[in-house]
Parts: structure tokens; sequence; C-alpha cells
């Protein structure tokens, strides 16, 4: 079942002339290039580069150089820029075009767009007003259609009343095009959409994963948590080869004693989970450690560091036994990175130092290399410092970017 959009879509097929002024780089052959089928929020691959949030901006990290530097090279770029909007999500890069969507400061609206890499040509596909798209949702390839999520008002319905929306599933094509429906709901709940596969919409709502058929509409519950002893889901996520990659929180826990200076209390720490979710049948494999902080997806491997538990700091004149967590600073203890298959055998330990914590989940792993945000010691300066950079696992080393602007 396909509509086409109503007009309140409006359509930019305009080319952007903003940072576009050189070439990113003389490329090989697009076969010779590395790429990578895994998607994440946040962090893209293409080339010798690892394409990333940093600063509010987007950057790019050269793997070989280790220089760090913006994407946009117009000094008088709007905010109105894909590369330059302070609020933007990437998601991957396809025939070495990196897709996302961001908000149009000056409108508030919503747009799907690309950045050509070699080119520096940027064309927006679509813009939704916030009416039509509450949240920003990243947008999922597939096929050679960008899709997405939105919600329109039924027909005689009030604009004020939330309740008179439908939400729906859309996508065009990824060189641009004619918008179209291809499943909506007579909910009015605009669910998260997470990946498309085999003719499904896969979706998320109150932590529940669901099948929604384009042809049919017909939606079906694929994953339900609670079944499993889960609870809500982490926003974080990552897919490939029709599988889900997802952080559920379970209601297990663990105490232990924490100390600071001259106070101690117990913590409760509470374990999350990986899990894998195959789309087709809704099938779950629970990966092996409990207590998964952050995770990262290659092609054939899980890499990922377990919950723990270290106080940063404690307020004394504050501090509370009977409500402890008011005045206290936890820093988790994620100094072990461990590797698994996809499947969660052959599990092991890949790099481990006390001194050092990796900080997001936006990073990502190429060639038995972590490149992202890491906290690490300097001697130099005698004290934890945050930086980017490339931390290598067969030796062990951590080397900083350079950071250009």
């Amino acid at each position: 079942m396909k509509r086409i959009l109503p007009i309140l879509l409006v359509i930019i097929l305009v080319l952007l002339p903003c940072c576009s002024e050189k070439p990113d780089a003389d490329f090989p052959g697009e076969d010779e290039i590395h790429t990578s089928q895994v998607v994440s929020r946040l962090t893209a691959e293409y080339g010798d580069h690892v394409y990333t949030e940093h600063d509010y901006e987007l950057h790019r990290y050269n793997r070989k150089t280790g220089v760090m530097q913006t994407v946009c090279t117009d000094p008088n770029c709007g905010p109105d820029c894909f590369l330059c909007s302070p609020s933007r999500e990437i998601t991957q890069v396809v025939d070495g075009r990196l897709y996302g969507c961001y908000m149009l400061i000056r409108t508030r609206e919503f747009a799907y767009a690309y950045w050509d890499i070699v080119t520096n040509e940027q064309k927006v596909l679509l813009t939704l007003p916030r009416s039509e798209t509450p949240e920003m949702n990243p947008p999922v390839l597939n096929g050679r259609y960008l899709y997405y999520t939105g919600q329109y008002l039924r027909e005689d319905g009030d604009a004020k009343n939330p309740d008179d929306y439908q939400p729906y599933v859309g996508r065009i094509p990824m060189d641009g095009g004619e918008p179209e429906v291809v499943c909506s709901r007579e909910s009015n709940l605009l669910e998260h959409l997470l990946a498309v596969s085999d003719g499904k919409a896969i979706t998320s709502l109150n932590a529940c994963l669901y099948a929604i058929d384009f042809d049919t509409d017909e939606r079906t519950l694929l994953f339900d948590p609670e079944e499993h002893g889960l609870s809500r889901r982490h926003e974080w996520y990552s897919y490939l080869d029709g599988k889900l990659y997802l952080l559920y929180h379970s209601p297990e826990f663990s105490e232990e004693k924490l100390a600071h200076e001259d106070i101690s209390f117990t913590g409760r720490l509470y374990y999350s989970y990986l899990v894998r979710i195959d789309t087709q049948t809704g099938e779950m494999t629970r990966l092996p450690d409990k207590g998964v902080d952050k995770f990262w997806i290659t092609e054939d491997t899980i890499y990922y560091t377990k919950q723990g538990f270290r106080v940063f700091y404690i307020s004394p004149e504050n501090f509370d036994e009977n409500a402890p967590y008011e005045s206290t600073v936890f820093a988790p203890s994620l100094e072990t990175i461990y590797a698994c298959d996809l499947d969660g055998s052959n599990r092991r330990e890949v790099h481990t130092d006390p001194l050092m914590d990796i900080y997001t989940h936006d990073g990502t792993v190429i060639d038995d290399c972590y490149y992202g945000l890491i906290a690490f010691y300097d001697e130099t300066q005698h004290k934890k410092v945050v930086s980017y950079g490339t931390l290598d696992f067969t030796t062990g080393e951590f080397t900083p970017a350079v950071i250009e602007e």
C-alpha cells in the first residue's frame, strides 16, 4: 500500500552551495575504499576517515594521520547547512554519500539530506514541519530508499489536537524524488523506526519491538522484553544483516561498598544486557556478560565494556547516608574492553588499562583499533584528560588526535 504524501511535505531538490568549495580528498577506486555495513547512530566510516560529532560539529578523523578536522570548509556557512547544524544525526555512508537528518534553525523544520564525500555536494531530499515530525529520528537506508517516520493530520482533524494525527512510515529515493507513505497506523502513537527488513518496518514503542508490513499495514509484536525479564531499552542500537543489537535494562542488581575519602556506603548497580534480535523471527540471543555498558559492532565481532562502580567525588557537606546518590558523582569502571563473535561465542579480553575509560557509545572499531573519545592519564599533566583518538588493541597504545579547525 503506497500513497503520495500530502502537500504539507516540502521537497527541496536544489543543491546547497555551502561547504562545497573543494573535494574532501583524492580517493582510490570504489572497490578499494573501506566501508561498513553496520548501521549505528552518530558515527560513519568511509575510506581512511571516521565521521563523528565532536564539540557539536561534524568532524572527520583520519585514521592514518591522526588528524581530526571539521568537515565544513566554508567560513561563511550558515546554521542551515547539513554539516554545520548544531542539531544533526548521521546514519550511514552509501556510495560515497553520508546520509542523515538535521534541524533547519530558521524554520525549525527537520530535513533529510546527504553530503557527497568526494564532490562535497549537499542535497536536501525532504523537509518536514514540526507538526508532522515532533522528534528528529535518524533515517533508515534500504534498497535505494531513505525511510523516515512522520505523522499527518487526519481529514477534518484539529491541528491543535495531538490525537488527530496519524503516524506513518514514508520513504523517498536516495537520489531524490517524490516521497510516499509505505505504511501507517490508526494509533496516534509515533513509533521509533529502527530498521527496514524484508518489506517490513521494524519499530520500537515502550521498549517493545514491532514489525509493520508495507503491503497490509499489519503490525505484529516482534519482541517483548518483559517476557525475558528485561525492562526499558537504551537509545543506542546497531543493525547488521537483519539483526538488531540493543541494550536493555533489567531489575537485577548487585550491591557494592563504595568509598571516597572518609565517606562510605553501599551502592546498588542495576545490570543491562546486550541482546540480538532477529528481525524476521523475533528470536532473541542474550549475549554473554551481564552488565554491558557500551558496545560496538563490526561485520564479525562485538566489542563491549562492562558496567562497574567507581566513586569519582562525594560532597562531604551535602552527604546524606539515606540518600547517598544525591551528593555523589560516579565514574563508570570501563578499563577493560571485551570481544565476542556476533553469536556471543569466543568471548575474550582485548584491552585493559586501569587508567583509561571509554566515554561514549559513538566510537567505532576498525582493524583491531578503537576510534573515539577516551579518558586517559596524561603523565605530563599528572591527571586524566579526555581526547578523541586511536586505541590500538594490539599494542595497547592510545594516540590522541591532532585537532585542526
